[in-house]
């Protein structure tokens, strides 16, 4: 709870729904959030 806040839900913009898995947040994204997040 001492950490910053660090988003990783996908973009709050209109985006073509041909391309909206490259705007959701996938493993990668939210492992590498949660790494930043543990090592301060």
């Amino acid at each position: 709870l001492e950490a910053p806040i660090l988003r990783v839900a996908g973009w709050d913009t209109p985006y073509p729904h041909a391309q909206e898995w490259d705007y959701f947040p996938g493993p990668a994204r939210v492992g590498g959030a949660l790494k930043q997040v543990m090592e301060g």
